[in-house]
C-alpha cells in the first residue's frame, strides 16, 4: 500500500503524487487528512484514492496508526514524529519547500530520516542533505511534484482562471502575494520576524493605494497568507484584490500551485515559492521590511542571501509600490537574466514530469537499495 501525508490537506505535491500513483499503478493509495482543517482534497483526488483522517474518533486514529506502521510506501511533505521505521517500509520525504531560511539540523532541530529525499538539482541535494541529516546519495534529483502543477497552471492559464472565477480573464495582469509567516501558530513564543498586525507583514500598509495601483494597470492581486501564519481579520476585499486561503482554493477545484502557475507576477519575501516561481520565467518582487530582524532571528542558508533572490529586495512600502508600478506600467523586467541563472542552479529539470520521475524511481528500486 501507499500512504501519503501532506500539510495542508490540499498540499500540491501530496495531491500530485497520490493521483499519479492511482492512475498508473494497481495499488491501494490512502491519503491522510486532518479533520481540524477545512480544506478538503476530495474534489482534487482521483476516485481510487481513499481519504482517511488521522484524528477524530478512536477508531479513526487506530486505523491511521495501523496504516502508518504497516504500509510499505510512505510519502511525507513535512516529515513525521517517528525516528525509525520498519525494515519493510520505504519512506520518501517530499519536503514542502526549497530552503532559503534555515530548517531542520541547520536550525538546531532534528533531521528527517528517509530512504529517499526529493531534490531538484545538485545544489539542493547538498542543501537537503545538510538540513535533514541524510547522505547526499539518498537525495534523488527528480524535481518536486507540486511543480508539475505549477507548470500545468501556466499551460492551462485560461481554464484555471475561469475555474477560480473573480473575472480574472478580464485583467491584463494577475498577481499573487504569498508571504511566509513571522510567528508560527504552533510556536507562539518564536518570532522569525516582526508581526505587523496585517497579512502583508508591512506596518500600516496602505492597502487603498495598493488597490489603486492595480486598478490603474487593469491588474488583480490574490493575497494568500501562509497556512502556518497567524490569521488576521482580512481587509475587506477591494475592487482589484481578494484574500484567499487553502479552503477557498480547493473549493474551486484547483490546487494552490495550479493557481500560482496561472498568475503573471509573484510578490513574496523569502518563502520557498519564490524559488519555485523561477520555473515560470516571470517577474518576482521580494518585499521584506523586517529583513534584518528575520535574518538575525531565523537565519538563511546562503550567507549573501540577496545574491540568491530572483528580484529586488524591497525594504519599504514605497520601494514596493515603485517597483510594482514599473513592472505593471512599463513592463520593466531588469532581473530576467538573473532569474534564468538561478533557475539553472536550483532546477535540473524544467519539465512537468517530476512526479513521474520520483514515483518510478521509488517503486522500481530493489528493496536492498533502501
Amino acid at each position: 500500500r501507499v500512504l501519503i501525508m501532506g500539510f495542508p490537506n490540499v498540499e500540491s505535491s501530496a495531491i500530485a503524487t497520490a493521483n499519479y500513483i492511482a492512475s498508473h499503478y494497481d495499488i491501494p493509495v490512502s491519503y491522510v487528512v486532518s479533520k481540524k482543517r477545512q480544506d478538503d482534497p476530495r474534489g482534487l483526488l482521483l476516485p481510487g484514492v481513499k481519504v482517511i483522517p488521522k484524528n477524530g474518533s478512536l477508531k479513526a486514529q487506530w486505523s491511521f496508526m495501523w496504516q502508518l506502521f504497516t504500509t510499505k510506501y510512505l510519502f511525507l511533505t513535512h516529515g513525521i514524529y517517528l525516528s525509525s521505521f520498519s525494515k519493510r517500509q520505504v519512506v520518501t520525504n517530499i519536503w514542502h519547500g526549497i530552503l532559503y531560511k534555515k530548517i531542520g539540523i541547520l536550525l538546531g532541530g532534528r533531521g528527517i530520516p528517509a530512504h529517499v529525499t526529493v531534490g531538484t538539482s545538485p545544489l539542493t541535494r547538498k542543501m537537503f542533505s545538510e538540513a535533514f541529516g541524510v547522505p547526499e546519495a539518498r537525495v534523488f534529483v527528480s524535481g518536486y511534484p507540486r511543480n508539475d502543477h505549477l507548470l500545468d497552471g501556466k499551460a492551462h492559464k485560461t481554464g484555471i482562471r475561469e475555474k477560480v472565477d473573480l473575472g480574472l480573464r478580464h485583467y491584463k495582469k494577475v498577481l499573487i502575494w504569498m508571504p511566509t509567516f513571522r510567528q508560527n501558530i504552533n510556536k507562539v513564543s518564536w518570532h522569525d520576524g516582526i508581526e505587523s498586525g496585517n497579512p502583508f507583514y508591512i506596518a500600516d500598509f496602505d492597502v487603498v493605494r495598493f488597490n489603486e495601483i492595480l486598478r490603474e494597470s487593469n491588474s488583480f492581486c490574490l493575497v494568500k497568507p501562509h497556512p502556518m501564519a497567524i490569521k488576521y481579520a482580512a481587509t475587506d476585499n477591494l475592487s482589484h484584490m481578494a484574500f484567499i486561503d487553502d479552503q477557498w482554493i480547493s473549493d474551486r477545484g484547483v490546487t494552490l500551485y495550479q493557481l500560482v502557475g496561472s498568475t503573471d507576477i509573484l510578490i513574496s519575501d523569502v518563502s520557498s515559492v519564490v524559488i519555485d516561481y523561477l520555473l515560470l520565467d516571470q517577474p518576482i518582487l521580494c518585499v521584506s521590511t523586517d529583513f534584518e530582524t528575520y535574518k538575525k532571528n531565523r537565519g538563511f542558508y546562503f550567507e549573501a542571501i540577496e545574491e540568491w533572490l530572483p528580484g529586488p529586495l524591497l525594504r519599504s512600502e514605497e520601494m514596493l509600490f515603485e517597483a510594482l508600478e514599473n513592472v505593471l506600467k512599463s513592463g520593466g523586467d531588469a532581473y530576467e537574466a538573473k532569474r534564468k541563472t538561478l533557475k539553472e542552479r536550483f532546477f535540473t529539470h524544467h519539465d512537468a514530469k517530476s512526479t513521474e520521475r520520483l514515483v518510478e524511481y521509488v517503486f522500481n528500486q530493489p528493496q536492498s537499495n533502501f
